[in-house]
């Protein structure tokens, strides 16, 4: 059974979807400093004017982070109402990979360590929030849940998507991810000493930690033919090797991408989109699997123009996989500082280069060893 896959739609430091494919052609970064309690941190911000959330809505759904998931889903209101008038709204269900729901909103409940119970909401900051947020904009009437295991949340809400359409559960789905940047988030990865204080070089000799960001990504998956683009593997496993450090060699990592690799057949990946964190553990590990499994295959990411979006990463980067398929687009590449010469070698883009994608695999890796890759492709090839 073939499931479809329609245009992403995708909100990011960048801007909207053919913003970011003009960044990532320029290499040019929306990584900027911005401050939080007082300190700076490097991060991909949406700095541009957003649509409010409706007032109808209740207050527990008014969340930067929904406000993000509202901007987004909008664009894609055409095709989640052809679904809607076709299927019935019993039939369209929603999964949204997140990790921040409205946790930002109620950590300013907590002003000065005192709290303001009469403010604080802990619906706010459920995870099941933002699902729940987008079934209400469209009156849906079947599942709307959320997946949250850090990394990997937005790859895993889509694959739930097709299961649930395999399954008979749904004939359409909403599937991606949406984060915000909040307080909580950012002082926790500083804790870990993985933040970089400049702009993040993934692969680089001079690598340090990775800069956060926000944004999210949604697309509709149906039964139906509704566009030329298709799933055509998904891959998850855990190895809880460490709670936050991967395994250097990539054993379950390189696993991942063979066993996509067996859903081609006789056809070949043209573009991988790495994790490329730019920290020291994740590109040491992502190079070695790499070199185990496509090392000729041209491969980049995009952390480095929007940051690191957490839940809404796997999604915005497959959408940006999905944009590849229907364009010969400027692949992402890395200039203007030294690639550490010491990782497994691969085919890691550092120059432009346009390329026709027939099928593309986006990685995301997690914290607890939680590792997930899909492969997109054309439906007619």
């Amino acid at each position: 059974m073939k499931i479809y896959i329609s245009r992403p739609s995708i909100l990011s430091a960048a801007g909207d979807e053919k913003a970011l494919l003009k960044s990532i052609s320029l290499n040019q970064t929306h990584i900027q400093k911005f401050s939080y309690l007082n300190q700076k941190f490097m991060v991909g911000k949406i700095t541009q004017n957003l649509e409010n959330i409706p007032s109808k809505f209740n207050d527990w759904l008014q969340t930067r982070t929904n406000q993000i998931a509202f901007n987004v889903v909008l664009s894609l209101e055409s095709e989640i109402q052809k679904a809607i008038k076709k299927f019935g709204r019993d039939r369209v269900g929603v999964v949204v990979g997140t990790t921040t729901s409205g946790v930002e909103e109620n950590f300013k409940t907590l002003e000065n360590g005192n709290l303001d119970r009469a403010k604080f909401c802990v619906n706010k900051n459920a995870l099941f929030n933002p699902a729940v947020f987008i079934k209400q904009m469209f009156n849906l009437q079947n599942v709307a849940y959320s997946i949250s295991t850090a990394c990997t949340s937005g790859l895993k809400a889509i694959n739930e998507g097709v299961n649930l359409i395999k399954s008979g559960i749904c004939k359409a789905v909403i599937v991606g991810g949406v984060d915000s940047l909040n307080t909580l988030t950012l002082f926790g990865f500083k804790s870990l000493s993985i933040l970089s204080d400049d702009l993040i070089k993934p692969f680089g000799k001079d690598r340090n930690g990775t800069n956060l960001g926000e944004g999210g990504c949604f697309m509709l998956l149906s039964c139906d033919e509704i566009s030329d683009f298709v799933i055509k593997g998904f891959e998850n496993n855990c190895d809880a090797f460490h709670i936050t450090t991967p395994r250097k060699d990539g054993l379950f990592q390189t696993k991942i991408v063979l066993n996509l690799l067996k859903a081609l057949e006789d056809q070949k990946v043209e573009y991988v989109n790495l994790h490329a964190t730019g920290t020291l553990i994740n590109d040491e590990m992502e190079a070695a699997v790499l070199n185990q499994t496509l090392s000729n295959t041209k491969s980049s990411g995009i952390k480095h123009i929007i940051g690191h979006t957490l839940g809404a990463a796997g999604a915005i980067e497959t959408g940006i996989c999905i944009k590849f398929l229907e364009n010969e687009e400027i692949l992402p590449f890395y200039d203007g500082y030294e690639i550490d010469g010491s990782l497994d070698k691969f085919n890691l883009l550092s120059l432009p280069e346009k390329l026709k994608v027939n099928n593309a695999i986006s990685l995301s890796f997690a914290f607890g060893g939680d590792n997930a890759g899909i492969l997109v492709g054309k439906s007619y090839v």
